[in-house]
Formats: C-alpha cells, sequence, structure tokens
C-alpha cells in the first residue's frame, strides 16, 4: 500500500479518477469495476496510474476516439499540474465533436424550432452510425419520439427510427 499522508484530494485528482473511469468505460466488456472488491479496484486504478507513456497508455486506449486518447493522457498525467482543469476538459475536441456533440444536440432538440429540428433530423442517420444499441436506445429514441407528435416532422423522425429499429433489438424497442 502506498503512503497516504503525503496524498492530496483536489480538482486534479477528481480528473485523474474521471480518466480512470472512462478508461475503464471503454476499454471495458463489462461493466467497469463489476468484479472488483474495493481494495482491487484501488490496486487496479494504482496499476493504471503506473501505466508508462506512450508505450502502455496509448496502446491500451486504441478502443478510444483520437480525441479522447489525447485528453486522457493528459488526465493520467503523473504530475497534478499537468492534468487539464475541469473547464479545459469540457471544452476539449472530445466534448465538442462526434457522438458527445450528437448526444448534447440531441438532448437540446425539443427547444430548437421547427426548422431546426428538421435540419438535425435529417443529419442524424449518419452521426448515429457508431452508437451502441443501448446508446441509441437510452438516450436517442425518447427524444426522437417525443417529435412524433408534429405532423411536419413525420417524414424527418422515421428514418431515424427505422435505423434505431435495424440496431437494437425488437423486444428493446
Amino acid at each position: 500500500m502506498t503512503d497516504t499522508a503525503s496524498f492530496q484530494v483536489s480538482f486534479k485528482t477528481d480528473v485523474w479518477s474521471l480518466a480512470c473511469v472512462a478508461y475503464e468505460v471503454f476499454n471495458s466488456d463489462s461493466s467497469p469495476f463489476l468484479q472488483l472488491n474495493d481494495e482491487s479496484a484501488l490496486t487496479h486504478a494504482y496499476r493504471l496510474q503506473r501505466m508508462s507513456r506512450p508505450l502502455n497508455l496509448t496502446s491500451k486506449l486504441s478502443k478510444m476516439p483520437p480525441a479522447m486518447n489525447e485528453l486522457l493522457e493528459r488526465c493520467l498525467s503523473h504530475s497534478p499540474e499537468s492534468r487539464p482543469d475541469i473547464k479545459m476538459l469540457l471544452t476539449s475536441s472530445f466534448f465538442r465533436t462526434g457522438a458527445i456533440r450528437t448526444l448534447r444536440v440531441i438532448e437540446a432538440i425539443s427547444q430548437q424550432d421547427t426548422a431546426k429540428q428538421a435540419k438535425i433530423l435529417a443529419a442524424l442517420p449518419a452521426r448515429l452510425q457508431d452508437f451502441t444499441p443501448q446508446l441509441l436506445q437510452d438516450m436517442v429514441l425518447p427524444k426522437i419520439k417525443a417529435l412524433t407528435s408534429k405532423h411536419e416532422l413525420a417524414p424527418l423522425v422515421l428514418s431515424p427510427i427505422m435505423m434505431i429499429a435495424n440496431v437494437i433489438s425488437a423486444t428493446e424497442f
């Protein structure tokens, strides 16, 4: 066990912890930390912290989008001063592009005017190609279903709904 007397909790340690969880989410075939008890989770996290860059870390992050790789490398820095703060973290390219951006747009779609909603819906099927079935079912489908009451959007709502229906099972749909 390490000496915890010199360890101080801060926003920078929170950033490191968040990076550990993100690493597990992207690289675990099951729920993160599912098989770990408290002690083994700490040991696992410590081993993650001790991974050397770029040899081990870069290869371990290969399942993630490149923007997330870069972000996690900075968040898992051995030096807390080198880690991004929360504001830098949330304004990184990972959160402004790709799936995260699409989820943000979908989350706010009901607050847009009909013309903006139509534009978003028209582009949506292509943006959803890399989403997992669970993400489509839990995060995307409910927001799109909520737009079905607008008759002028009906033709545009059908395309993303059909795409999602092809990805998730009939019982989940």
